[in-house]
């Protein structure tokens, strides 16, 4: 009823310790709570860091269709299975980054493109950096930066450990209105 009264007009979630468990699993009244803001002409939003792959693997193709999609750390928009923003970056822009990434053995860059998620080194993924990476991206190429034909969207860092600490001092210097 509390819907029906206001204008809203967009409901929008972060999925990772939000909207989804530890799982990656939906909430068991999502079904229910999809239903009345269809009812009410509410567009219901993903939102994630995630690409548009990982955004969508929780929901199963049930709501995809139905729903809006904000990804990749804002750079892409999805609404019914339509891309309606995309903003993506030459792969020359990320070289100074990587080139750092490289020079760091227990980094494994993942490049996000415009179709295709890339993985240069694929020897730098144990076993447990493997299921990480499953969680966020369900398929990848191999291939180095510049190789890379499409634009980057992103361009994610896979560290196991407090990357927080570890990583972000030695990326920080790179940080600018593009990256």
């Amino acid at each position: 009823k509390y819907l029906m009264k206001k204008k809203i007009r967009l409901i929008a979630s972060d999925l990772d310790g939000c909207l989804l468990d530890g799982n990656s699993t939906l909430p068991q009244n999502f079904d229910e709570a999809f239903r009345l803001m269809r009812e009410n002409n509410i567009i219901f939003a993903a939102a994630s860091g995630r690409t548009v792959k990982g955004a969508r693997k929780p929901f199963n193709s049930k709501y995809e269709n139905e729903m809006a999609f904000i990804t990749d750390n804002g750079a892409r928009g999805y609404y019914r299975g339509n891309c309606f923003l995309n903003r993506s970056l030459d792969a020359s822009e990320f070289t100074a980054v990587t080139d750092e990434i490289r020079r760091n053995g227990e980094l494994v860059p993942v490049f996000c493109g415009e179709s295709n998620e890339w993985i240069e080194d694929t020897k730098r993924i144990t076993p447990e950096a493997l299921l990480e990476l499953k969680k966020y991206f369900s398929t990848w190429r191999q291939g180095r930066l510049e190789e890379i034909s499409e634009g980057i969207i992103k361009l994610a860092v896979l560290y196991l450990g407090d990357i927080e600490r570890d990583v972000y001092p030695l990326l920080k210097k790179f940080e600018n209105e593009r990256l």
